[in-house]
């Protein structure tokens, strides 16, 4: 580029035709090498996500200048008509309606014609869980991702793995032994996703739940066994 440019000048200042042919070509090399060097980085920044969908989309998107949707719902028509547009009136709306949603379906269905024998089946083979290693949590707990977080900051519960990976071990143990998932580690943040169709309908937004990350590192324990 620093050769393009004073090719440039020195065409600007003589108006040689030999001059601006060699800027042209100048020009072109930087043009090419910039194609080139984009090629191989969305190719290798693809190859390097290759297990992460959601970091794979966003480079795809970035790629074809595609900007993410707005998700903020900054009204929401109630059951009864209204509209709110304060945000706390909307979160409380919202957390009602997707707390009682399952009710609500359940109602709509025919009770007579329920018979959970008609989908499972009796197995002939146990399985019980067993309790887990020190070494294994804090091996997970080294492994979060700090870039994402609900609740503590995951920088915090990495730094501080060292010091409560031992902790940890006794109260997941605990949780195995006594078939009991902690209260706490059920708490989630819930993000209503708009869908489609009117933004200021509810029947239209998707919860999706974050939980915090040592649930998701006690869910990862129980999913592996």
């Amino acid at each position: 580029m620093y050769a393009r440019d004073n090719a440039k000048k020195k065409a600007y200042r003589t108006g040689s035709s030999e001059d601006w042919a060699a800027y042209r070509r100048k020009r072109n090399e930087v043009n090419l090498a910039l194609t080139q060097a984009k090629i191989n980085f969305y190719q290798s920044s693809i190859s390097n996500n290759i297990n992460n969908p959601r970091k794979t989309w966003s480079i795809l998107n970035d790629l074809m200048g595609k900007k993410s949707d707005n998700t903020e719902i900054s009204e929401i028509v109630n059951s009864s008509n209204n509209t709110l547009t304060d945000s706390s009136e909307i979160a409380a709306y919202l957390n009602k309606y997707f707390s009682t949603i399952d009710q609500n379906l359940a109602s709509k269905l025919d009770q007579s014609t329920v018979n959970a024998k008609e989908y499972l089946t009796q197995s002939k083979t146990t399985f019980k869980f067993q309790q887990v290693e020190n070494k294994k949590i804090l091996n997970l707990l080294l492994k979060v991702d700090t870039s994402k977080a609900s609740g503590v900051s995951n920088k915090i519960i990495k730094f501080a793995a060292p010091a409560i990976y031992n902790s940890l071990t006794s109260i997941f143990n605990k949780s195995i032994e006594q078939s009991e998932f902690l209260d706490d580690l059920k708490v989630a943040k819930v993000l209503p996703i708009f869908k489609s169709g009117e933004r200021n309908d509810a029947n239209n937004c998707r919860p999706i739940s974050v939980l915090s990350c040592l649930s998701r590192i006690f869910e990862r324990l129980i999913y592996e066994q």
